[in-house]
């Protein structure tokens, strides 16, 4: 509208742009697209299929109970930043795993590295999902926040919990269709020590709704 393109450039005068693109582009990774419905979608698909595996020989791979060296351990580090890049702007369906991989890193086998080139893999299998932001007027618009815990078990000695905040239109709290855009999310380790799953699903619900609440604050 042209009110928009009014306040656009008033804010150019006092942040000079370089150069501007509209409708379709590629932004630090991010191949953002508005399409006919005004909808906007965000993909990073050629940012994850340039990310290269941890490099291991024919003989290294099958000595997967090998502690790793600090080479190893390096390019461990190396491959979970280049992912979590990807899973923070838009790929949540790699957190929950990337979660686990970090809590792996300074006790990281072979084995480890194996696990976190199958998860690039995967990565690069389902370069192409997207995120889909819709339009919600604002009168009609609602900040809803999911979460869930994974308690310790005898493999996995830690707790892990994941949550997504979204906003959404008002229809979803009368269990009805409803369009919604994530607007954060993460998988991690509980800091806290977790006595039961009942526990471990309370802190990640009491976390979960303070971010919302936060992303509520900021949005509104």
């Amino acid at each position: 509208s042209a009110l928009f393109h009014g306040k656009l450039q008033e804010l150019s005068k006092k942040f000079p742009f370089g150069s501007q693109k509209q409708k379709e582009f590629t932004f630090t990774g991010l191949h953002i697209k508005q399409q006919d419905d005004f909808s906007i979608t965000v993909d990073q698909q050629q940012y994850i299929k340039d990310i290269q595996p941890i490099s291991l020989s024919r003989a290294r791979r099958v000595q997967q109970e090998d502690v790793v060296n600090e080479k190893e351990r390096q390019s461990l580090r190396g491959l979970i930043g280049s992912l979590l890049y990807g899973a923070v702007n838009s790929r949540p369906d790699l957190c929950a795993r990337l979660g686990w991989l970090q809590s792996q890193v300074n006790k990281a086998k072979i084995a480890t590295l194996l696990e976190a080139n199958r998860i690039l893999h995967e990565a690069k299998e389902h370069s192409s999902v997207s995120l889909r932001i819709q339009p919600i007027a604002v009168d009609d618009l609602r900040f809803v926040a999911f979460s869930d815990a994974s308690f310790a078990s005898e493999k996995v000695q830690d707790s892990h919990q994941g949550m997504i905040v979204m906003a959404a239109h008002r229809n979803i709290g009368h269990n009805q269709r409803s369009p919604i855009n994530p607007i954060c999310w993460h998988s991690k380790k509980i800091q806290r020590v977790a006595v039961s799953t009942l526990s471990a699903e309370a802190m990640a619900l009491a976390g979960a709704v303070e971010i919302g609440r936060a992303s509520c604050r900021e949005r509104v």
